[in-house]
């Protein structure tokens, strides 16, 4: 199958849409809070993410993308921001919209969920996705003037099957916040909801605790009751240094950087619902060859020690310390290099749950097919559920050599059950 098929995907629309009810004048104007205000318009991050889900039945009425659409015009009038343009430190809320482009495959989608290398023939994960290009809005010397937000492509597959797909730009929205604003579409979508249970978004919150600069002035016994994440990253950790091809010292010292979500953990805490970076990092650190109960032991002293600061974090305070965590985990980051690793955790964010009115998904894939930069050594979790139960799916972004060399470590594969990679670095 995976040598004979040819795939195509055709682009047949390109919509812009837009809120469905004009934003307010006062509302106009939106200025991005400290946490967001750090984060780099240049280049951007985008974050791409897309989502499979398998026709119902072979009696599965067509795809009703026009209904999409009503229902994301709707989600964008709640969603302001997202459908405006993003200048240097503010938003322009003009209400121009989000690009949805419509896209048709030449094959079923069961012929991709199983035989995944397919999604590597002649970059095809990459087709699936809207032209990256259409975030950027240039002007008469190609010069980019404003960035859009987020862009969308909705691909139907010859079976009836789905997959959406998607860029977002890391400015205004981390995961918690993505996920926030793709469970109200999907909600109104899936016809499951009157509306008035929907999670609104709070613009406020972030910007409240964080002001923006110019407001304010500028698995072991070592660990007794380690949480599933500490114990999956201190081994990820640890296999990863083990399958390094390159040389180095025993006693060098290595770095694991993991994201924190700050909504819960402030005193008061934020709402879940609130949009913004709102997120921060702390480093764990260990000499290479350590054990994994001193990997997990780094991870989890680590996160104990960030999450008792950010409980002080509040107005000019807490601005200045997300700028010292900022500055200090770039210096760790240039000073490790090829000894630094992260994770970041998808889990019960909600991305395998969205349901658009025609069932959950059945994988939900945190690439386009290429590794930028930023995601070098970086593990991504997310939930992952078949017949044979519940787990982790874990995506790992390494140097090809260290790739190959995990997938041969027997240490490794006891625990694990790799797949074909989509891309390679």
């Amino acid at each position: 199958m995976e040598g004979s098929l040819k795939v195509e995907v055709k682009v047949i629309s390109t919509e812009m849409v837009k809120p469905s009810t004009p934003t307010p004048s006062r509302l106009k104007n939106y200025t991005f809070s400290y946490v967001d205000q750090i984060i780099p318009i240049s280049p951007p991050l985008q974050t791409p993410v897309i989502i499979f889900y398998t026709a119902t039945s072979p009696a599965q009425q067509p795809l009703d993308i026009a209904w999409l659409k009503t229902c994301l015009s709707e989600t964008l009038t709640y969603f302001y921001p997202l459908a405006g343009r993003i200048k240097q430190s503010t938003i322009d809320c003009n209400d121009e919209g989000l690009p949805v482009f419509e896209a048709q495959v030449n094959c079923p989608l069961d012929s991709v969920l199983k035989s995944p290398l397919l999604l590597k023939q002649e970059g095809l994960i990459h087709k699936l996705f809207p032209p990256s290009e259409s975030l950027c809005i240039v002007d008469n010397k190609q010069e980019i003037r404003e960035r859009i937000h987020i862009c969308i492509q909705i691909n139907v597959f010859t079976c009836g099957g789905v997959a959406i797909a998607w860029y977002d730009i890391h400015k205004l929205t981390d995961g918690i916040s993505s996920a926030t604003f793709f469970k109200h579409w999907a909600a109104l979508a899936s016809r499951k909801s009157d509306g008035k249970n929907l999670i609104q978004p709070d613009f406020g919150a972030g910007l409240t605790a964080f002001p923006p600069a110019s407001i304010v002035k500028a698995a072991s016994h070592q660990v007794p009751h380690p949480s599933r994440y500490v114990v999956l990253s201190a081994f990820i950790w640890q296999q990863a240094l083990a399958s390094k091809t390159c040389e180095y010292q025993e006693e060098e010292e290595t770095i694991y950087v993991v994201n924190l979500d700050l909504r819960p953990r402030m005193k008061p805490p934020l709402p879940a619902a609130s949009i913004g970076n709102l997120i921060t990092q702390t480093v764990a650190s260990a000499k290479a060859r350590a054990t994994l109960p001193e990997f997990a032991a780094s991870i989890d002293a680590a996160i104990r020690a960030r999450v008792e600061e950010i409980k002080e974090y509040e107005g000019e305070k807490g601005v200045n310390a997300i700028r010292e965590n900022s500055d200090e985990f770039r210096k760790l980051a240039l000073k490790h290099q090829d000894m630094a690793y992260g994770s970041t955790s998808w889990c019960n964010l909600g991305f395998s749950d969205l349901d658009f009115g025609f069932g959950k998904p059945k994988w939900t894939i945190p690439t386009d097919g290429r590794i930028p930069p930023y995601a070098r050594n970086l593990t991504i979790l997310n939930d992952y559920s078949d017949l044979e139960g519940v787990g982790i799916e874990v995506w790992l972004f390494l140097e090809e050599k260290d790739m190959e060399s995990l997938e041969s470590n027997p240490e490794f594969l006891a625990f694990a059950s790799p797949t074909s990679p989509i891309h390679k670095c």
